[in-house]
């Protein structure tokens, strides 16, 4: 991954975050360990805390049902 995706990946969890598009239980560390985002495309994005006490987030595109499925 070069620098400029992890840019681009950092901010879409940041905003994720901000925006509060998450799923957190009360099991959950610091950070939420499920995440979704919808970049500028309309593409939707899948986020799993790898890390939940620094916020360390692996990332995949998902469908729209596929996030609705998981966090509607």
């Amino acid at each position: 991954m070069t620098k400029q995706e992890r840019d681009v990946a950092t901010l879409w969890v940041q905003k994720a975050l901000r925006n509060r598009q998450m799923r957190f239980f009360e099991g959950d560390k610091t950070y939420p360990k499920h995440i979704w985002y919808k970049d500028d495309l309309g593409q939707f994005w899948f986020g799993f805390a790898i890390n939940q006490i620094l916020g360390a987030y692996k990332g995949w595109p998902i469908t729209e049902a596929e996030k609705s499925e998981a966090f509607d």
